[in-house]
């Protein structure tokens, strides 16, 4: 009896939800700071500093300017949604993907240019569709891409596309065909977090088959009738959320979030969330 109650603690430990994110701090930016990130990124556009003022300005846009700002002599403006692009106000956040760093779990990223995000919305049914999207919350990779142009008036601008990076693998930017920058883990990671209870649902279905809420199949990404549906199966002592996950990226077999064991974390740079040992 004891040794069967050791091992079922072990595995129960085993069983915890080995990720947490953190959102970095601070809170959304004034005009002024809209306007210097702004310069920024038309002085120095896919750059390094570049890049870090555009995924700064897209995390603490002012939820309550709506597409469009300008302030200090430079004017930003969302592309509206379309194929492919996310309006700005369809996520709740959008975090740099960099701001995370994850150990112990393949890091599947894609090299490129624009700034790869982390774009989390809470599934409050706004939309019919999202009754196939997980409870615990919609996460999506997205790519923020920046273009600098003229506003009216010869005004310097730029304009943000908030790129679905599962949509395609490339973009053109000024002419040019170039492979779209991406972050396929933290995405996933950051579900599997709000997900945690799941992790230890085989345990009690040892002793309750009566599952702790109706079975439903769901979808993991926008629907693209490009692909082909891809469904897991996980086995016995298992969740929904462990075991091998694969992700489809335009008909090429991408793996992403792979299996949930002990000592799989993921952490806010220089902070750590670790599985009990």
């Amino acid at each position: 009896m004891r040794r069967t109650l050791l091992v079922c603690v072990i595995l129960s430990a085993c069983a915890v939800a080995p990720v947490k994110l953190r959102r970095i701090g601070g809170g959304e930016r004034s005009r002024a700071e809209v306007a210097a990130l702004c310069k920024t990124i038309v002085e120095r556009n896919g750059s390094p500093a570049g890049d870090a003022a555009l995924g700064e300005l897209v995390h603490r846009w002012p939820s309550d300017e709506g597409r469009k700002v300008s302030s200090g002599g430079c004017e930003v403006t969302f592309a509206e949604a379309a194929g492919g692009i996310y309006a700005v106000d369809y996520f709740d956040t959008l975090t740099p993907a960099s701001a995370y760093s994850v150990t112990k779990l393949p890091h599947q990223r894609r090299a490129g240019v624009g700034v790869p995000m982390l774009g989390l919305r809470e599934n409050r049914h706004r939309e019919p569709i999202e009754e196939h999207y997980p409870p615990e919350a919609i996460t999506r990779p997205v790519t923020a891409l920046a273009r600098v142009e003229s506003a009216d008036g010869g005004t310097p601008g730029v304009r943000i596309e908030l790129l679905d990076s599962l949509y395609a693998e490339t973009v053109v930017v000024d002419g040019e065909e170039r492979p779209l920058a991406a972050d396929f883990t933290i995405p996933w990671v950051a579900l599997l977090e709000r997900a945690g209870k799941l992790s230890g649902s085989w345990l009690a279905s040892l002793v309750d088959a009566t599952p702790a809420r109706d079975a439903q199949l769901y979808l993991m990404e926008p629907y693209d009738p490009r692909k082909t549906p891809l469904l897991l199966v996980h086995g016995f002592i298992s969740t929904p959320i462990a075991g091998p996950a694969s992700r489809t990226t335009s008909g090429e077999m991408r793996r992403s979030a792979v299996a949930i064991r002990c000592g799989t974390t993921i952490t806010r740079r220089r902070r750590r969330s670790c599985i009990p040992p």
